[in-house]
Protein backbone atom coordinates (compact mmCIF):
# COMPACT_ATOMS: atom_id res chain seq x y z
CA UNK A 1 0.00 0.00 0.00
CA UNK A 2 2.86 2.35 0.79
CA UNK A 3 4.50 1.66 -2.57
CA UNK A 4 1.22 2.40 -4.39
CA UNK A 5 0.89 5.66 -2.50
CA UNK A 6 4.44 6.66 -3.43
CA UNK A 7 3.81 5.77 -7.09
CA UNK A 8 0.65 7.91 -7.15
CA UNK A 9 2.55 10.82 -5.60
CA UNK A 10 5.38 10.46 -8.12
CA UNK A 11 2.88 10.40 -10.99
CA UNK A 12 1.11 13.52 -9.74
CA UNK A 13 4.41 15.35 -9.20
CA UNK A 14 5.55 14.31 -12.69
CA UNK A 15 2.32 15.65 -14.19
CA UNK A 16 2.73 18.96 -12.35
CA UNK A 17 6.36 19.24 -13.53
CA UNK A 18 5.34 18.54 -17.13
CA UNK A 19 2.68 21.26 -16.97
CA UNK A 20 5.18 23.73 -15.50
CA UNK A 21 7.72 22.80 -18.18
CA UNK A 22 5.20 23.37 -20.96
CA UNK A 23 4.18 26.71 -19.48
CA UNK A 24 7.81 27.84 -19.21
CA UNK A 25 8.51 26.66 -22.76
CA UNK A 26 5.54 28.68 -24.03
CA UNK A 27 6.67 31.76 -22.08
CA UNK A 28 10.22 31.46 -23.40
CA UNK A 29 8.94 31.13 -26.97
CA UNK A 30 6.75 34.22 -26.51
CA UNK A 31 9.65 36.27 -25.12
CA UNK A 32 12.08 35.14 -27.80
CA UNK A 33 9.47 35.71 -30.51
CA UNK A 34 8.80 39.27 -29.32
CA UNK A 35 12.51 40.05 -29.17
CA UNK A 36 13.09 38.71 -32.67
CA UNK A 37 10.07 40.62 -33.98
CA UNK A 38 11.50 43.85 -32.60
CA UNK A 39 14.83 43.13 -34.26
CA UNK A 40 13.21 42.40 -37.60
CA UNK A 41 10.87 45.40 -37.22
CA UNK A 42 13.85 47.71 -36.84
CA UNK A 43 15.25 46.39 -40.13
CA UNK A 44 11.98 46.25 -42.06
CA UNK A 45 13.04 48.94 -44.55
CA UNK A 46 16.24 47.05 -45.32
CA UNK A 47 14.08 44.00 -46.02
CA UNK A 48 11.90 46.07 -48.34
CA UNK A 49 14.95 47.48 -50.14
CA UNK A 50 16.31 43.98 -50.61
CA UNK A 51 12.97 42.92 -52.11
CA UNK A 52 13.11 45.88 -54.51
CA UNK A 53 16.51 44.87 -55.88
CA UNK A 54 15.31 41.31 -56.46
CA UNK A 55 16.46 39.35 -53.42
CA UNK A 56 14.56 36.15 -52.85
CA UNK A 57 12.75 35.41 -49.61
CA UNK A 58 15.25 32.77 -48.57
CA UNK A 59 18.17 35.12 -49.23
CA UNK A 60 16.57 37.75 -46.97
CA UNK A 61 15.62 35.24 -44.27
CA UNK A 62 19.02 33.55 -44.03
CA UNK A 63 20.93 36.24 -42.07
CA UNK A 64 18.09 36.65 -39.58
CA UNK A 65 17.78 32.93 -38.97
CA UNK A 66 21.55 32.43 -38.74
CA UNK A 67 21.96 35.27 -36.24
CA UNK A 68 19.14 33.93 -34.09
CA UNK A 69 20.43 30.36 -34.22
CA UNK A 70 23.79 31.65 -32.96
CA UNK A 71 21.93 33.50 -30.18
CA UNK A 72 20.09 30.28 -29.34
CA UNK A 73 23.36 28.33 -29.17
CA UNK A 74 25.02 30.92 -26.95
CA UNK A 75 22.04 31.12 -24.60
CA UNK A 76 21.80 27.32 -24.42
CA UNK A 77 25.50 27.07 -23.59
CA UNK A 78 25.11 29.67 -20.85
CA UNK A 79 22.08 27.87 -19.42
CA UNK A 80 23.89 24.53 -19.56
CA UNK A 81 26.94 26.00 -17.83
CA UNK A 82 24.76 27.39 -15.05
CA UNK A 83 23.01 24.02 -14.64
CA UNK A 84 26.33 22.16 -14.69
CA UNK A 85 27.76 24.49 -12.05
CA UNK A 86 24.68 24.05 -9.90
CA UNK A 87 24.85 20.27 -10.26
CA UNK A 88 28.56 20.25 -9.40
CA UNK A 89 27.91 22.41 -6.33
CA UNK A 90 24.98 20.26 -5.15
CA UNK A 91 26.98 17.06 -5.63
CA UNK A 92 29.69 18.54 -3.43
CA UNK A 93 27.16 19.27 -0.69
CA UNK A 94 25.24 15.98 -0.78
CA UNK A 95 26.62 12.77 -2.26
CA UNK A 96 23.06 11.42 -2.68
CA UNK A 97 22.50 13.86 -5.49
CA UNK A 98 25.45 12.36 -7.37
CA UNK A 99 23.70 9.00 -7.43
CA UNK A 100 20.33 10.52 -8.36
CA UNK A 101 21.57 12.76 -11.18
CA UNK A 102 24.54 11.46 -13.13
CA UNK A 103 26.63 13.43 -15.59
CA UNK A 104 25.46 11.37 -18.62
CA UNK A 105 21.86 12.20 -17.69
CA UNK A 106 22.82 15.84 -17.32
CA UNK A 107 24.53 15.74 -20.73
CA UNK A 108 21.26 14.55 -22.28
CA UNK A 109 19.46 17.48 -20.65
CA UNK A 110 22.14 19.88 -21.92
CA UNK A 111 21.75 18.50 -25.45
CA UNK A 112 17.99 18.90 -25.20
CA UNK A 113 18.40 22.50 -24.07
CA UNK A 114 20.68 23.17 -27.03
CA UNK A 115 18.32 21.61 -29.56
CA UNK A 116 15.22 23.33 -28.18
CA UNK A 117 17.05 26.67 -28.03
CA UNK A 118 18.07 26.40 -31.68
CA UNK A 119 14.57 25.37 -32.78
CA UNK A 120 12.78 28.12 -30.84
CA UNK A 121 15.10 30.85 -32.14
CA UNK A 122 14.98 29.62 -35.74
CA UNK A 123 11.19 29.33 -35.77
CA UNK A 124 10.76 32.78 -34.20
CA UNK A 125 13.09 34.32 -36.81
CA UNK A 126 11.26 32.51 -39.60
CA UNK A 127 7.84 33.79 -38.48
CA UNK A 128 9.06 37.35 -37.96
CA UNK A 129 10.84 37.66 -41.30
CA UNK A 130 7.95 36.07 -43.18
CA UNK A 131 5.63 38.71 -41.74
CA UNK A 132 7.71 41.57 -43.14
CA UNK A 133 8.39 39.80 -46.42
CA UNK A 134 4.66 39.76 -47.13
CA UNK A 135 4.07 43.44 -46.32
CA UNK A 136 3.74 46.14 -48.94
CA UNK A 137 5.61 49.41 -48.55
CA UNK A 138 2.55 51.31 -47.29
CA UNK A 139 1.86 48.67 -44.63
CA UNK A 140 5.33 49.01 -43.13
CA UNK A 141 4.44 52.27 -41.43
CA UNK A 142 1.73 50.70 -39.25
Amino acid sequence: ELVDSINRNINSVSLILIIITCALLFISFALINNTVRLTVYSRRFIIHTMKLVGATGSFIRRPFINANVVSGIISALIASAILAGTLYYLQGIDSGIASAITWPQAACVFAGILIIGIIICAVAALFATNKYLRLDYDDMFR
